[in-house]
């Protein structure tokens, strides 16, 4: 700050628009030098004949016409032209009041002149503490900018490479679709070919339960002839010797005969299952393809449990069938080894 020389007020450098380099010389306000260039016009004011206003006097005026004119401005129609002094203000309805006291004038004016300046001063340091803040915000703001491009541009290769993968996804669900559609094919033939072949294990199940039905009814029906002869040769207990061996004779006959019958029946049976293993074994291949599970014993335990009577070869026969069955040995084709016995 400067101190005038004249009437030893502080101002700041801002204010009046000087530096430090003032305070080396003699430095004078505007309001002093503004009363120091004004003094000779307040002595020529005293010196006027003209009266001041308030003081209800006439005012001299160097014409007669305008001898008895009132200082009031709202009853002069007229006033005179007075040279106003420097740095005051005026009106239209103060121009004589305001000349009562110029000097206290001159220093209100400097006092609210000094005030305005303090209020622009303080102003200027508020202005410059919002530009420094304005300055801090726009340079996060220039920071944030340039983050947020940053992160847009890692966005946007992030997205470019989900929607590589995405498409990637797409089209391995689409071959996956169209290789479970082959194997839904596949499968839905192997079913069809399995069907066929299961309609082929009933017919000849159906064909081998046939036989075991005709056999059994005409072994009963030999047994039952063969029982009726022991009766009626027991009932003929005269006969001499020799018809009773000649009945015991066609007895034994009979006998062979309804063996040799079952057996070659037997034989016919072993051929069948032979025939039906046969089948089971070419069919395998494609059933294991599509369940191991379809070779399972259940198929052919109503089957084999009519056998179970049977003895000698043909019991080993299907021992060794139901063996193979259980543990799904269809690969080895075996051969029933018994021979049709001939009279």
């Amino acid at each position: 700050m400067v101190q005038c020389d004249e009437c030893d007020r502080w101002y700041h450098f801002h204010c009046v628009g000087v530096g430090p380099e003032i305070e080396d010389i003699e430095f004078v306000c505007n309001a002093c030098e503004n009363k120091i260039q004004s003094n000779q016009v307040f002595v020529d004011l005293k010196k006027t004949k003209m009266a001041f206003a308030g003081r209800h006097e006439i005012c001299k005026k160097p014409t007669t016409s305008q001898k008895n004119v009132f200082l009031y401005p709202k009853k002069n129609t007229e006033t005179d032209k007075m040279k106003q002094v420097k740095g005051l203000a005026s009106t239209s309805d103060s121009q004589c009041h305001q000349l009562d006291k110029p000097e206290k004038i001159v220093v209100e004016l400097n006092t609210a002149i000094s005030r305005k300046d303090a209020e622009i001063s303080i102003q200027s340091v508020a202005i410059q503490t919002q530009q420094k803040r304005i300055d801090e915000i726009s340079g996060q703001l220039t920071q944030s900018i340039a983050q947020n491009h940053s992160n847009h541009t890692e966005l946007t290769s992030t997205s470019e490479t989900q929607r590589q993968q995405l498409e990637e996804l797409q089209r391995m669900v689409v071959e996956l679709k169209e290789a479970i559609r082959v194997k839904d094919g596949a499968i839905s033939i192997q079913s069809a070919t399995i069907h066929s072949q299961q309609k082929q294990i009933d017919e000849i199940t159906g064909h081998i339960a046939d036989l075991i039905t005709e056999s059994r009814s005409k072994h009963n029906e030999i047994v039952g002839r063969l029982e009726t002869q022991r009766i009626q040769s027991e009932s003929e207990g005269s006969v001499n010797n020799r018809a009773q061996e000649r009945h015991s004779g066609s007895y034994q006959e009979n006998g062979k005969a309804a063996g040799m019958m079952v057996e070659s029946k037997q034989h016919d049976y072993c051929i069948v299952m032979e025939q039906y293993l046969n089948l089971l074994c070419d069919s395998s291949s494609d059933l294991k393809k599509i369940d191991e599970g379809l070779c399972d014993s259940r198929l052919f335990v109503g089957l084999i449990s009519k056998f179970q009577n049977f003895g000698g070869e043909l019991k080993e026969f299907m021992g060794n069938m139901i063996n193979r069955i259980l543990t799904k040995d269809l690969q080895s084709k075996m051969t029933f080894s018994g021979k049709r016995t001939t009279k």
